[in-house]
């Protein structure tokens, strides 16, 4: 399940990458980073499993304001996840297949809609050191396939994400090499693909 991009991932990009957090009677304030209008950087996803046996995944991500995501990812399972503001597009270059997933569709839509993550989390904790501010919530319900989440926050950006699924594997972030504002033109984020690409939607 967790040896290919999935959508949560992007969907984190999205919040966590422009958005400071705090807390206010167990729920999270979010402010927009209104000074930058693209980041950009590295990240490692890092799946550990009950056996306690790891996958490990590099890639490097791109954002703009308002709704413009790409993801390369590496490490055997080449993918490029595209976010365009109506839609998720997650190419499969080993495969040579797109999965489209339309967000309005999702029963996690308002997230993008309404930036409000008080409706799926509740904050139990959020602890400052120094630069760096931790950061513990619980999910609200499992639908959405994961119990808890972690965040590291240094110098008031997001530096790890951390969740834990409701099988107890924990799913990790890291963001490397974080660059902010430069220049991203639009074309950076449409997906050019071969021909013969096969085509699912959902």
């Amino acid at each position: 399940m967790f040896k290919k991009i999935n959508l949560w991932l992007v969907i984190f990009f999205y919040f966590f990458s422009f958005h400071v957090l705090s807390i206010d009677n167990n729920s999270l304030v979010i402010d927009l980073y209104k000074n930058h209008k693209c980041i950009h950087g590295d990240f490692i996803q890092t799946t550990q499993y009950n056996d306690n046996s790891e996958f490990i995944q590099k890639g490097k991500f791109y954002i703009k304001r308002p709704n413009k995501i790409r993801l390369e990812l590496f490490s055997g399972n080449d993918q490029i996840v595209v976010y365009d503001g109506e839609c998720i597009n997650q190419y499969d270059i080993s495969l040579n297949q797109l999965i489209i997933k339309r967000i309005d569709g999702c029963y996690f839509s308002f997230i993008f809609l309404d930036h409000n993550l008080n409706k799926i989390l509740k904050v139990n904790k959020y602890e400052e050191r120094d630069n760096c501010v931790l950061v513990s919530a619980d999910f609200l319900n499992f639908d959405m396939g994961f119990r808890e989440i972690n965040l590291v926050l240094l110098d008031t950006f997001i530096h790890r994400i951390s969740m834990v699924d409701v099988f107890d594997r924990v799913i990790s972030i890291d963001f490397l090499n974080v660059e902010f504002d430069g220049l991203l033109s639009d074309s950076f984020f449409e997906l050019i693909l071969p021909d013969d690409v096969e085509i699912i939607n959902m």
